[in-house]
């Protein structure tokens, strides 16, 4: 994936978790500029069997989330690496306490159903984090080996191993 632009980065989901961003991009928030921002029409609604979310327009909603200021192409690579072909980068437009903002987002590739739950990030914390976590480390493991284009390969492996690892499967929480 080659970046041309460095238009900020808009995470909608659990990658606003400050735990999961760093070891998915591989350095903390603390190293880039963060503000709080949200889309206009949309809303996070859980992905059909995931604990994670997916973006749906939604008149009258707004769906929160975190912008943040991402000019490291490699951490950008890190990033679409964990998200798979489920997603792709995509540009659209943020508010944000200082006004409206273009920015990407990793939208879905609409291979992700949306079901009628709104998706918390509280909830995900209290509920799928440990598993998020340990997935995330062993995919992670993977990156600049693996093609991004087989990524998404690498789940079904992930998922048993982060379950065996925590006794339990708390993928959906």
């Amino acid at each position: 994936m080659i970046v041309t632009e460095s238009l900020p980065l808009f995470f909608f989901g659990s990658l606003r978790d400050a735990d999961l961003f760093a070891l998915v991009a591989g350095r903390p928030f603390a190293d880039f500029a963060t503000r709080p921002a949200a889309m206009a029409g949309h809303r996070a609604r859980r992905a059909d069997g995931e604990a994670y979310p997916v973006l749906a327009a939604e008149l009258g909603h707004r769906a929160g989330g975190l912008l943040v200021d991402l000019p490291d192409p490699t951490v950008i690579a890190r990033i679409a690496f964990y998200e798979t072909t489920d997603y792709r980068l995509a540009e659209t437009e943020v508010v944000t306490a200082a006004g409206s903002v273009r920015a990407r987002f990793f939208e879905s590739t609409g291979l992700l159903a949306a079901t009628e739950e709104t998706w918390s990030l509280e909830r995900w914390q209290a509920t799928a984090k440990p598993f998020a976590l340990a997935a995330a480390e062993l995919v992670m493991d993977h990156f600049g080996r693996v093609p991004h284009e087989a990524s998404a390969e690498l789940w079904p492996d992930v998922y048993a191993r982060a379950a065996a690892r925590l006794g339990a499967n708390r993928r959906t929480g």
